[in-house]
Formats: C-alpha cells, structure tokens, sequence
C-alpha cells in the first residue's frame, strides 16, 4: 500500500500564499505568531492518547447506540489527551510547512505515531463514529501538512492507522443507520462519509471511496435528501447548516487537491442538488448585515457570513463573484482565529491555508422568499442589491415541521431593521464542559416555547408536528409585505393559533389570534436586545415569582407584572436605535417583564423579554412594532372596527395614515374586505386590505 506525496487538503501553492501574507497582512502574522506560540510552549510535550478501560465497549458505556451521548463523553473524558493533543500536532505540522524548522515536525510526528499505535480504534471498542470521525479529518490534516516530511516507516504507520480507523467508523456507522435519532440525513452521516471518502483518496482505496459516496447517507444521497429548499441543510437549525456543509466540503476539497472525478462541488444529484448549493443558501435567509436567523439549535451563536470559514472555502474552490463580494465586506480579524487550544482548530487553519489576501464581487440582488420544503417564509422590505447594508426591514417566520435540530418554536417571528436585530429567537450559550447538544441550558431553556417570540398555552410546549403549518397568505408588493399561517389546532389539543405579519418600510404590524372552547392562559413572548438589558417603560409593576414552578418558566429572572385594559407601550435601545412595542388593550391583560439567560450563568446582560398574558377562550394579541433612530415614538395603533371575524386598525404617524383590514375567521375563506376614509370606501376581496392615505 503506497501513497503519493501529494495535497491532500493544502496545495503547495496555499502554504507558499500563506508564508506571503504573513509577511504582508497584519491579522494573518498575528495569527501565526500566536499559533507558533502555542507550538513553542509545548514543544517538549509528548501527548499519549488514552487507552480504553477494561470492558469499554459500545454496549455497555452506551446504551442503544447515542452517539450523542458517546462523543459527549469521549469530549469530557478524553478531552486533554485527544483535542489539545490533535490541536497540538496539527499546530506543529502547519508550523513546520511554514518555517521548515525540524523541532516542530518531530514533535508532530511524535503524536500522531502515538496515536497510531494506540488500540482506540479496535473492533469493540466505544462505539463513536462521530468522534472518531473528527479526530480523522484533524489527524489528516496534520499528516497532509508533514507530507513530504515522512519517512517510508512513519507513513506505513500512519496508512495502517487510517485505515483502521476508516474500517471502524464504516462499521459503526452501518450500525446507526436503524435506530438514529432523527434520520440518517444529519451531520453525523456527512461526517462518517466524509472522513473515510477523504481516508480512501489519500490510501487510494476505492472500496472506502465508493461506501462514501454511493452507500446509504452517502455523498450522493446526502446532497440529494439532506439539501432543501435549493440550498439549506434539512435538520431544522441554521447552525448545523454549516456543520454538514464543513463535512462534506472536506471530501469534496480532497477529490479537487487529488483531481479526481467528478467534481464534487458541482456534481448533481437525482433531484438536481449539488453541494455548491449548501454555500449559497444562508445568504437567501440573511438580514443586511449579513447575519442569520437563530433557527433551532444554535446554541447561543448569531452566524454571520462575513468572514466565515465556509465563505473561505467557496471563494477559494468555487471562484463565484458573491464569496467575493462577501469576503471584501468583511473586515480583517481584530483577534487570532486560534485563540483556545483546548477547542477545535481545523477551521480555523483551514480559514488561513484557503483564505486569499484579495477578494472582490459583486452582491446578488435580495428578494423576500417562501422556503416551502423548510416552511420559512422571509419577508424584505427592499428586493435589490441595495438591501446589503441598509436600514431595511426584515422579519422570518418560522411554519415548519418538528426536526432532530428544531425547537418548539412554531409561529415564531424574528425581526429585523436600521442595522439591527430587534427580536431574537436566540438560545442561552452552554459554558459546560462537553456537548452542547446535551447541555443543561439547551434541555431546560433552548429548546422550550417559552424562549421563543410566539404564544404559549398554560405554560406548556408546543407538540412535536410531522408536518408543517398550513400556510394562509404569503404576499409582497412594493407597499408591504405579509405573511399568515395557522396551526389548525396541531399545536395544543383543542386550540387554534393563527399569526398574521405585516411589514411596511417603517414598521412591523403581528396579529396573534387564539381560539378555544374552554379558558387557557394564553402568553404571547417577545424577546429583544438592550444595551442595559432590560425593557424600557417607565411602569415596573409588581414582583412575580416564577421561580417556585418547574420548568423553563423557573428559568427567568428580575420578573414583574402589571394588570393593564388600555394601549400600552415599551421599547428597547441599541446605540441610536430604539425598538417600540405597542399593544392594543384587552380586559384581563397582564404584561409581564422579565430577563432571558444569555448564557447559563446569567452573564450580564440578560435578554429582556416582555410576556403579555390574558386568560380567555379567544383573544387576539395585536402589535404594532416599530424600530427608530431617535427618542420618540411618533406611531400610534388604534382599532377602527372589530365586528364579523374582520379586525380594521389604523397606524398613524407624523406623514400619513395607514388602514388594515384583517379577516381573522380561522376556517373562513375569502371575504370582501371594505376601510371606510374620509366617507370613501375602499374595498377588495381577500384576507388582508392594506391602503395608505397620505397627509395633505
């Protein structure tokens, strides 16, 4: 079994690259200085991998096969022997292809024949595909670095490792595919394929190479059955996106560097998908700034495009003028990109060897947009290439499906406007060690209805849906845009929920409709940033303790109520931007102020969080949400007429005069909607009517 020296990952040209804008780039010299750091204060460190303990096998340190659970504990357990030594030797050896200095790559040689020897990766040992899928794609880079630094004795060490490991993670892998959690269409299976499709590239082993893209969950049926929506990974969050996506980009860049066939980043599946579709679909979903919706597990993290590693890799391998484009918006890293050697580097290395020190684009135009297979709907206020780095508003609605990723978070909102997000659907960071799948925070607060914008009923969590919401409008033109849907009573047993948002170019107007034939607690959530990190009223209410209950309600702080009938107001500040809320008022209406966690100490700032509740059969919340750079408030929400199933409010502001007619019948068709001004009567038929009169 031979290998030739060839790029595996890294050309000979990215290093050469690399070496120049270390000389010429601020940002990349401090990087490798700080990467060269951490390779100099452990230069006489050995790193040993740990040896399994007696009886340590899949079946009894994991039972039925979580593979969650096994590489949560493999990453508690075996955290400084495995992480810091991997991260260790990938360090050296990317010092050494830099410098050539021979003391870095002894010692990188040094682990991985360490873990070349070890017996980890025996038959029967812990079952882990995941984590022993990680630990491949970072062994090879290593290697991949000291290519032509190896002796003919370490490489044949090395060989019979990998494909050991390879071996090992096929069969494990096989062995998940009956029960996993979720489906087979996750970021575990792109990871199992890819790392033993990049394990037979570099042996040249064509039985790996064919389990990897032909077998079930492989290549081929992941882009074909893991890709919706021309574009967005399939497990109901924005954050896994990009784990799939790294995956499958590994195999894909090793056939590329190998000049294999076909090209994996533009080969199409049987319904037409291919992997360079997995770059561009985040940007269909992005604000202004070019940050992401918090859909589903994110785990506390705002994803931003800018400078993101995968935006790396499709500029380097891909060419398209949008990374480009993106790539030049971003501004040079203010910190190292390898800042914690106890966490995983190979991004961060990849972002370095890949990146290239000009990049130039042009943007695509933005459009407001329905992913039907994902059940988002986006609405964009301006549908150009001008709405990259504007004030535009924007918001997500989120009708989808229960997902191994997703949250029950249906009817959930996210807004956007004048540069920042409003209203969050964002999770508490972890700071436990291990997975943050499995975190404390992620089961007692992520992951419950009550830390997302929508309605709760009686405190309790939306049911697990197999299918999406029904979608009742969905409508842009250049007045306004809006979007409805309706759970048809799927949610909670015995209830309806329907959510109607209207966007305008100032302002966001959300009608929540419930209804029910007996009295629940109805509790409409809105969450937001300030800078202080709380809600700004001037009426602090009562205290409310809702520590004494279980659950995520246990999970809020500095809570406090008021009971309020009438119109009522508050609002929160970023910088020069205030975002107001306006609700009309109800008989029975309790506003509730509390704080979120941001992370699971309560590291301050909290996210402030406003809980309007009212105890009925059938209610609608109605809101008028306005973002402004400015101290006041110049918008006013009042209900013109409210009889027959139809809602008529008008907003009214220092410029105009805005009338919606909303048909809220929850199984009526389309009726003939009429606004009455100034003695006209303006009239269509539909669900919404939006007219605007300006002043004289």
């Amino acid at each position: 079994m031979t290998t030739k020296v060839e790029p595996l990952f890294f050309s000979d040209s990215d290093i050469r690259v690399l070496r120049e804008r270390i000389r010429s780039a601020s940002w990349v010299r401090r990087s490798f200085r700080h990467i060269r750091s951490l390779a100099d204060e452990t230069i006489d460190e050995v790193f040993r991998p740990p040896q399994p303990k007696p009886g340590d096998s899949a079946r009894t340190v994991i039972r039925n096969f979580d593979e969650h659970r096994a590489f949560a504990l493999r990453r508690i357990r075996d955290l400084d022997a495995t992480i810091v030594g991997l991260n260790t030797a990938l360090v050296r050896a990317l010092c050494y292809a830099v410098t050539g200095k021979a003391k870095y790559r002894n010692r990188a040689v040094d682990t991985l024949l360490a873990y070349a020897r070890c017996s980890l990766f025996e038959k029967g040992k812990t079952l882990d595909a995941l984590g022993n899928s990680v630990f491949g794609i970072n062994y090879l880079m290593s290697v991949d670095l000291l290519r032509a630094a190896l002796s003919s004795e370490e490489q044949r060490e090395i060989n019979v490792c990998l494909e050991r490991l390879a071996r090992k993670i096929l069969a494990d892998s096989v062995a998940l595919i009956p029960s996993f959690p979720g489906g087979v269409y996750s970021n575990h299976f792109a990871f199992h394929h890819a790392t033993v499709g990049v394990i037979g590239v570099y042996l040249d082993d064509r039985s790996f190479v064919r389990w990897a893209l032909e077998s079930k969950a492989g290549f081929f049926d992941l882009i074909d059955r893991g890709i919706l929506d021309q574009g967005l990974w399939q497990e109901g969050t924005t954050g896994y996106h990009f784990v799939a996506l790294a995956a499958l980009t590994y195999l894909a860049v090793a056939f590329r560097q190998r000049k294999r066939s076909p090209d994996l980043f533009t080969v199409k599946s049987r319904r037409g998908n291919t992997l360079a579709m997995l770059f561009g679909g985040p940007l269909r979903l992005a604000f202004p700034d070019l940050s992401l919706p918090s859909i589903g597990d994110t785990y506390g993290h705002i994803y931003n495009l800018k400078g993101h590693g995968e935006v790396v890799a499709a500029w380097r391998f891909l060419k398209r003028p949008v990374y480009g484009w993106i790539l030049s918006e971003s501004k040079p890293r203010a910190t190292d990109p390898l800042i914690d050697s106890k966490e995983e580097v190979s991004a961060s290395v990849c972002e370095l060897l890949w990146s290239r020190e000009r990049a130039s684009g042009s943007p695509v135009p933005a459009r407001s947009e329905l992913f039907k297979e994902h059940g988002y709907a986006v609405l964009r206020q301006i549908e150009s290439r001008h709405y990259w780095g504007s004030d535009s508003l924007a918001a997500v609605l989120n009708y989808d499906r229960s997902r191994q990723h997703s949250h029950a978070d249906k009817l959930s909102v996210i807004l956007f406007g004048k540069g920042k997000l409003l209203a969050p659907d964002l999770g508490a960071k972890s700071t436990e060690k291990g997975l943050n799948f499995l975190s404390l925070v992620r089961k007692e607060w992520n992951i419950h209805t009550v830390s997302h914008n929508t309605v709760v009923v009686d405190e309790e969590d939306q049911q697990h849906i197999e299918r999406q919401l029904k979608l009742v409008l969905y409508d842009k033109t250049k007045q306004f845009g809006i979007v409805s849907a309706a759970d048809c009573g799927r949610l909670y047993p015995g209830v309806n929920l329907r959510r109607t948002l209207l966007m305008t170019d100032e302002y966001f107007l959300d009608v929540f409709s419930v209804a029910s034939d007996e009295d629940h607690t109805y509790d409409w959530v809105l969450r937001s940033f300030d800078e202080e990190g709380r809600t700004r009223g001037g009426w602090p209410g009562e205290p409310l303790d809702f520590g004494i209950r279980k659950g995520p309600y246990s999970m809020m702080r500095n809570v406090r109520s008021r009971k309020i009938d009438e119109t009522w107001s508050c609002h929160w500040k970023q910088g020069a931007v205030r975002f107001w809320l306006t609700m009309l008022g109800e008989p029975g209406t309790r506003v509730i102020f509390a704080e979120g966690p941001r992370d699971d100490q309560y590291t301050p700032p909290n996210i402030p969080m406003v809980l309007v509740r009212r105890v009925t059969k059938e209610t609608h919340f109605v809101s008028l949400l306005v973002p402004r750079r400015g101290k006041a408030m110049n918008h006013t929400l009042e209900n013109v007429n409210s009889n027959k199933g139809v809602l008529t409010l008008r907003i009214v502001s220092p410029g105009y005069e805005d009338y919606v007619a909303l048909n809220l019948a929850f199984r009526a068709r389309a009726r003939r909607l009429t606004i009455v001004h100034e003695g006209k009567e303006h009239s269509r038929k539909g669900i919404c009517l939006h007219k605007r009169f300006k002043h004289r």
